[in-house]
């Protein structure tokens, strides 16, 4: 049911990203990655978590950019990242929690939108390290915001997320 849910919530996160970028202009942040994220702590099935982040990445791709495949690539990579983090990391604690969310949003936003662009010269809408750095901090701001609604005991029950007491 969790991996359903997720699911779902994906597809609702598209069309709120598409909308709002068909009305007014794009929002300046990644809206997938985060909750990608979550998902690691959600404990998904491997070929939800896995799958969507490459199927989701194409999405994107296939909205934003004029050829699909920075996303598909940088979303698994970022995940292997953070899950080496996790391993490594005492995740209960603030701090190390906090520095894998903004270490592996960043490498996600580099590798998304400039070094797998340059390494396989693929053209995107603007490419600069200003761009990237808007990207990276609307996305650590909508990062922050999922994470600290997940600490809501409400959300935790409803997503199934352990709590911090619990080994994971």
């Amino acid at each position: 049911m969790k991996e359903l849910l997720f699911l779902l919530f994906l597809f609702l996160i598209f069309l709120i990203y598409q909308f709002c970028g068909a009305l007014w202009h794009p929002p300046a942040l990644d809206p997938f990655f985060p909750f990608f994220l979550g998902g690691v702590f959600w404990r998904l099935n491997k070929i939800v978590l896995w799958g969507g982040a490459i199927f989701w990445g194409l999405v994107v791709d296939s909205f934003s950019f004029l050829a699909p495949g920075p996303s598909a690539i940088s979303y698994p990579l970022a995940l292997l990242v953070f899950l080496h983090l996790k391993l490594h990391l005492d995740m209960r604690e603030f701090f190390p929690a906090l520095l894998s969310l903004i270490l592996s949003l960043f490498i996600c936003e580099l590798l998304r939108l400039y070094i797998i662009p340059h390494i396989f010269e693929l053209p995107l809408p603007a490419v600069s390290f200003y761009y990237v750095g808007k990207i990276f901090v609307g996305t650590l701001l909508w990062g922050l915001l999922c994470w600290f609604l997940c600490q809501i005991s409400t959300l935790r029950d409803i997503f199934e997320i352990p709590s911090s007491s619990s080994k994971s």
